[in-house]
């Protein structure tokens, strides 16, 4: 609120960019605003790139047609875990049939929740969601979201990301002051012993112009005894008091950047980095969510303005809420990928009317009518059809912490997770760095238990 004042004319301006809209749709109780900015958000690019995304998908299917592939699916799949279209798309139903029942129980709740409030609702939309979510979390759990961020202090939240990491790691960050893009960026060497890994460099806070989400950017390869390993993760997270799930963001985009400093020590640059099979590639930054959640980890860094650490209470309580419209969330990965899917598979030049079909079918959270949300679908163009590997990449992560049975600050476990799965890099295949560090093939068993809650 303070960074947006009230204009001469009265009104305070707000963007479309997450920095504004995730506080609205969170915390404003006002639900036309919330539908209002939701509709704007729903429609960025639109109708501009209306006629660019049929011209990429049309010379998609030409190039998977020309290289002999039945769909675009097929050929970007060629080489990564799925292997196949038609094994994304059964794989999608296996997370429909894993996510189902829960969603529908919990899409009730949130339905009765947001009549107390409009008498008249018939649906709960994308813009009552995270607000409804926010809502129940504090009433039914007790887990007061501002209460909460007042022991993420974003300083303290960045020693204690630095601390945990170089622990599981078994490296040093040393600050550096050196030339970057911009004043507010960090720059750190990663060491173990006398030898650097890599550098990291941090710009973690929004500004005018910059990219206005959160990502893991590859900078240079690591190729032993050439060239360092170099990255940057670029985020927009607050000066001050953060929220929980930023938190979690940043743990998520710091695993990336682990992965690519970690995996930095090869001869060969196709190798080097996050080299994996694409829908693998996700699952160690998935996994380190998991550190978030965990009352001994939070409370080597999470302090209120006193100093007194966050109480193991509130972590418990925080997890039960969790695992309430954890399932509704997963629906929505769903569509997603879905949409991801159908748009590269079948031939349907409705843009608009396919994209409203496969979320109508795969969440009951409605999507706004006569919204163009694909128009700015960014992972159209960088995942294409394989928008699935999140959900692929995160039945993996929650098998791969069964590896953390004695806890998740136990240091043998996370040597054997560093040597077996991060540093390989592309040097083996996905499937073969999860049998190495669990001693069996990954299940679904974990990732089934984690929707049940």
């Amino acid at each position: 609120m303070k960074a947006h004042p009230v204009g001469d004319d009265g009104r305070v301006a707000l963007s479309t960019d997450a920095t504004d809209f995730m506080p609205v749709q969170r915390y404003a109780n006002d639900r036309e605003l919330r539908i209002r900015l939701s509709k704007e958000r729903a429609d960025l690019a639109w109708p501009d790139n209306d006629a660019i995304l049929e011209e990429l998908l049309g010379v998609r299917r030409q190039r998977a047609e020309i290289l002999g592939y039945g769909t675009w699916a097929d050929y970007e799949t060629d080489g990564r875990m799925a292997g196949s279209g038609d094994r994304v798309s059964s794989f999608l139903d296996e997370v429909d049939a894993a996510s189902g029942p829960a969603s529908e129980r919990e899409y009730r709740v949130l339905l009765d929740r947001l009549r107390e409030e409009e008498l008249d609702a018939d649906a709960v939309t994308i813009a009552d969601q995270p607000y409804l979510l926010r809502a129940l979390h504090a009433e039914r759990f007790d887990v007061d979201a501002q209460k909460v961020r007042s022991y993420f202090d974003y300083e303290k939240v960045l020693r204690g990301v630095l601390e945990i990491t170089a622990m599981l790691c078994d490296v040093d960050f040393i600050a550096l002051d050196v030339p970057a893009w911009h004043e507010d960026v960090r720059s750190f060497d990663v060491k173990r012993g006398g030898s650097r890994l890599g550098r990291i460099h941090l710009d973690m806070h929004p500004r005018e112009g910059k990219f206005n989400h959160a990502a893991c950017f590859h900078i240079a390869p690591g190729i032993r005894g050439r060239i360092l390993a170099e990255a940057a993760l670029v985020c927009n997270f607050p000066t001050g008091l953060m929220e929980h799930r930023q938190l979690q963001t940043f743990f998520h985009e710091f695993g990336h950047l682990m992965h690519e400093i970690l995996a930095g020590q090869h001869d060969w640059v196709e190798f080097a980095g996050i080299a994996t099979e694409w829908d693998f590639s996700e699952a160690p930054s998935q996994m380190l969510e998991e550190w978030v959640w965990d009352a001994d980890v939070l409370r080597t860094f999470a302090t209120d303005a006193s100093g007194e650490p966050i109480p193991r209470d509130l972590v418990e309580r925080m997890n039960r809420a969790d695992r309430f419209g954890r399932a509704l969330l997963v629906r929505t990965q769903l569509g997603h990928a879905r949409v991801s899917l159908h748009l590269h598979v079948d031939d349907q030049r409705d843009l608009a009317a396919a994209t409203a079909h496969w979320y109508e079918v795969s969440t009951p959270v409605a999507r706004l009518n006569g919204s163009h949300s694909y128009a700015a679908f960014g992972h159209l163009t960088s995942y294409g059809a394989c928008y699935y590997t999140y959900q692929w990449s995160l039945v993996i992560a929650r098998d791969l912490l069964s590896g953390f049975a004695d806890g998740l600050l136990d240091r043998e476990a996370a040597t054997r997770y560093r040597r077996e799965v991060l540093e390989p890099g592309g040097s083996r295949d996905a499937a073969d760095l999860v049998s190495a560090f669990l001693g069996r093939g990954f299940s679904v068993d974990a990732y089934r238990a984690w929707l049940d809650g």
